[in-house]
């Protein structure tokens, strides 16, 4: 693959990996990002009966406090199961001011299929009951409508315990006008300006996450709409089909040439 007279890495992650292997091909390296189409993406072309359609379907109530979306298949590396012990922590941290019993202060979507492995979602499902959390995850399978689904959500996660060599959750999300937490790895240290368009969290770390998620639990709604808008910009700045496309054809013209 390092043969060719352009080498092409979907991330500065994937582009440091193929340096650490074969650094003599530094001047036949590029890196261009992968991209999401901004206009399918598009928080403003999202309608709130596409958003109930989705909701309905995953079978969730009212008074759902904030609301969190892991995109994910079900698979161990995603980080499911660090996400399952920080809402069993979420839960305690929350419990004395949900004494009124007016909701679970927070609620987690798993939005992914199992994808045939499903002894693992039957861990995962065993998991949920064991930590004292049916009541603030809920494991929906696969959804058609994944533009519906980030706009349901308050923010997203993704706590993958190995580093992603892109992401696409991460820009997806922004695309969507979403602050996301992500783990402190792979492609996320590109795509996630920590503070800015959201906050990176060490890998596998429960206690972690369960910060970062009190953290942009305790910010006001208009403070997360900054957050989302600045990774909006962002994704459509960068990260955008586009941006991937005419890079792409950039390098086939340096070659050409």
């Amino acid at each position: 693959m390092l043969r060719a007279d352009r080498v092409i890495a979907n991330s500065g992650f994937t582009a440091e990996r193929i340096l650490a292997i074969s650094p003599e091909i530094a001047d036949r390296l590029r890196v261009i990002p992968r991209g999401v189409d901004v206009d399918l993406f598009d928080p403003a072309k999202v309608s709130a009966d596409r958003i109930n359609h989705v909701t309905r379907s995953w079978g969730l109530g009212e008074n759902l406090g904030l609301k969190i979306l892991l995109p994910a298949r079900l698979t161990p590396w995603k980080g499911h199961e660090t996400a399952i012990k920080a809402v069993e922590r979420l839960k305690r941290a929350l419990e004395p001011s949900q004494a009124t019993g007016q909701g679970p202060g927070l609620t987690l979507v798993f939005c992914g299929g199992a994808q045939g492995k499903r002894d693992y979602e039957r861990k995962l499902r065993a998991m949920i009951d064991e930590r004292g959390v049916r009541a603030m995850i809920h494991m929906v399978g696969e959804c058609a409508d994944m533009p519906a689904a980030y706009a349901w959500a308050d923010l997203v996660i993704a706590p993958s315990t190995k580093p992603e060599a892109f992401g696409r959750v991460v820009v997806e999300a922004g695309a969507m006008g979403k602050p996301v937490i992500a783990t402190e790895h792979g492609g996320a240290l590109d795509t996630v300006v920590a503070g800015e368009t959201g906050l990176l969290v060490k890998p596998g770390d429960e206690d972690a996450l369960c910060a970062a998620i009190l953290n942009l639990r305790g910010q006001s709604e208009s403070t997360r709409k900054v957050m989302g808008e600045a990774a909006r910009a962002r994704v459509s700045s960068i990260y955008s089909s586009s941006a991937m496309c005419d890079a792409t054809l950039g390098v086939y013209r340096e070659l050409l040439a």
